[in-house]
């Protein structure tokens, strides 16, 4: 590989982590007094709107709005994380579990980068083989939750 500097491999990052939350969405939830927020008032961008307490919510482009005028209360979320910077206090906002999914498809989109095709094929299905493994155990843990709830 060619000399890395921390600017392209804070992209590769952001550009794995994005494709990654496609597959594992992550959640956040917010309260809000007001009646309408913009998407630039959440502490992440939103990509799509999942619950409102306040039930008569509407989703515009730009914000979320109470047709109401009441408050808008908690409102949970999906979102897409924001690019990184170069500081060491910035998280990972997948756990540990994740790790090998993202080193691998960074390796692939790195490897893309320099037209290494087969190199890239070779890590991006390591890494599609670890998302279906995640996404088996992922269901099967929501399974046994299920069951354990009607017991």
């Amino acid at each position: 590989y060619e000399n890395l500097d921390n600017q392209k491999i804070i992209n590769l990052y952001d550009l794995v982590l994005y494709d990654l939350s496609t597959y594992f969405p992550l959640e956040e939830e917010e309260f809000f007094i007001e009646s309408e927020i913009s998407y630039k008032g959440f502490r992440e961008t939103p990509q799509t709107i999942l619950d409102c307490e306040n039930e008569t919510y509407i989703v515009n482009p730009q914000s979320v709005k109470a047709k109401n005028k009441e408050s808008l209360g908690k409102i949970r979320y999906t979102f897409v994380p924001n690019s990184k910077q170069i500081n060491e206090d910035s998280d990972c906002p997948y756990d540990e579990s994740f790790l090998n999914i993202i080193v691998y498809g960074i390796h692939a989109e790195y490897a893309l980068t320099l037209a290494m095709f087969e190199e890239a094929l070779t890590w991006h299905n390591k890494q599609v083989n670890l998302i279906k493994d995640k996404k088996n155990d992922k269901e099967m843990e929501k399974r046994k939750d299920e069951i354990s709830r009607q017991i």
